[in-house]
């Protein structure tokens, strides 16, 4: 998996039927690097390339008008090899952005598109308290609920 994608999670957006279409990308990979200390990374591919990551595109921040800017596989991983701790992902890429250094602390995690709520929805452990945060875009998963 490239760096900061140890627990991940994935969402085939092509099977989400009422999903706006502008946000149907192909298959969304949802990771955090480190269980219960750190915040959710995101990455998409194609449901035919999905087995190789060196496909993927990486989420790296917004542009002024809120569009989603991403990276390839060799920008991400910027040279990093397996078992670098000081690996930094480039530009903004964190979907959640914690209120303090304490909110980082997404453990066992889910994220899904409800029909309901017409919004993504993220639950996570932290704190030993169950969160759920949602956003009309997946990179957009920043306002908490406990």
């Amino acid at each position: 998996m490239p760096p900061g994608f140890v627990y991940s999670i994935a969402v085939n957006t092509m099977l989400e039927a009422e999903l706006p279409a502008t946000q149907q990308l192909g298959v969304l990979i949802f990771a955090v690097p480190r269980c219960r200390a750190s915040i959710p990374f995101l990455a998409m591919a194609s449901v035919q390339t999905f087995a190789d990551p060196r496909t993927w595109k990486f989420f790296v921040g917004v542009t002024e008008t809120g569009s989603p800017l991403w990276a390839t596989y060799n920008k991400w991983t910027g040279g990093a090899q397996p078992g670098m701790s000081a690996w930094k992902p480039p530009g903004a890429p964190e979907i959640f952005l914690p209120k303090t250094q304490a909110d980082e602390c997404i453990g066992e995690f889910s994220v899904t598109w409800n029909a309901g709520l017409r919004e993504w929805l993220l639950l996570n452990n932290c704190h030993g308290a169950i969160w759920a945060q949602v956003a009309l875009l997946p990179w957009g998963l920043g306002q908490a609920r406990q």
